[in-house]
């Protein structure tokens, strides 16, 4: 990490990994220089969904350490990113609009961390079209155009 300009984190459970996930991660790789993934354990999933992840935790994390986008990958025993901050001390924190008013975001700013919300419909990171949507016509009636 030494010599980097801007070290990134993100976090979440990473269950039943999907592209969704990956693109995240690009995503996030593609705003730094070197990213931490913090994966949910398996206590961290149970208090925040109420269910219990359905792949353990300990597969979860050897699939973000195995992700060529992901620098490091961590196991996130807490939610609470101020003690993950000042450990890590990571500068851009990457976050999913559905959690991009969580209370511990204003203390990271005055700690300097940019907030970045990613934009979940963002292609891979090379910024090519996503070639299973491009190739479903738009007369198709699919989850996101239902009216």
């Amino acid at each position: 990490m030494k010599g980097c300009r801007h070290i990134g984190y993100t976090s979440d459970a990473y269950d039943l990994f999907g592209v969704g996930h990956l693109d995240q991660l690009r995503a996030a790789r593609a705003d730094c220089d070197f990213l931490i993934v913090g994966v949910h354990c398996d206590d961290l999933v149970l208090r925040t969904t109420g269910e219990p992840p359905v792949i353990p935790f300990d597969e979860r994390l050897a699939i973000a350490r195995a992700m060529r986008s992901v620098d490091a990958a961590i196991g996130q025993l807490s939610d609470d990113l101020l003690d993950v901050w000042d450990q890590l001390r990571f500068d851009r924190l990457f976050v999913l609009p559905r959690s991009a008013v969580a209370p511990t975001y204003a203390g990271l700013r005055q700690m300097g961390v940019d907030i970045v919300v990613l934009d979940p419909r963002r292609v891979s990171a090379g910024g090519e079209p996503d070639p299973i949507r491009a190739a479903v016509p738009a007369s198709v009636p699919t989850p996101a155009r239902r009216g």
